[in-house]
C-alpha cells in the first residue's frame, strides 16, 4: 500500500471518529433547555395533571386488551 493510500484511509477514518463525536454532543445537549425546565408553564402542566387525574378516577378503566 502506497503512502497516499494509508493517509487517505486515516483521513477518513478521523474524520468518521470525529463527526461520530459530534452526534454524540449533539444528542446529549440539545434537550438541556427542557431538562432545566426554563420554559416550562407550571400552572399549565398543573391542571394537566389535575384533569388526568379527575379523569382517571371519574371515568371507568379501559377495556382489557387481547394479547
Amino acid at each position: 500500500m502506497s503512502i497516499a493510500a494509508g493517509n487517505t484511509i486515516f483521513v477518513v477514518a478521523l474524520v468518521l471518529i470525529l463527526a461520530f463525536g459530534a452526534t454524540m454532543l449533539w444528542l446529549t445537549f440539545r434537550n438541556t433547555d427542557r431538562r432545566r425546565g426554563s420554559e416550562v408553564d407550571e400552572d399549565f402542566v398543573n391542571r394537566q395533571v389535575r384533569e388526568k387525574r379527575s379523569r382517571a378516577r371519574w371515568h371507568e378503566p379501559p377495556p382489557p386488551t387481547l394479547r
